[in-house]
């Protein structure tokens, strides 16, 4: 994945970051940039073993919501 200097920037590919004009991109390996962006929001995380969901990057689901 693609991030910008905010956790929350995040693209599959650079040109996902276009949109958002980020000058600071970095590659990164899809769970590290998941996991960064969680914590920035106070997200829980669920971890399982390696292996268990086949999923691709071994994320299953990244949901959502507000209070």
């Amino acid at each position: 994945m693609w991030t910008g200097p905010d956790p929350l920037t995040l693209g599959r590919d650079n040109a996902d970051l276009d949109t958002v004009d980020q000058a600071d991109r970095r590659e990164a390996p899809a769970l590290s940039a998941v996991v960064r962006a969680a914590t920035a929001t106070d997200a829980n995380l669920v971890l399982t073993e390696p292996g268990a969901t086949g999923h691709r990057d071994g994320i299953g689901a990244l949901l959502r919501y507000s209070y």
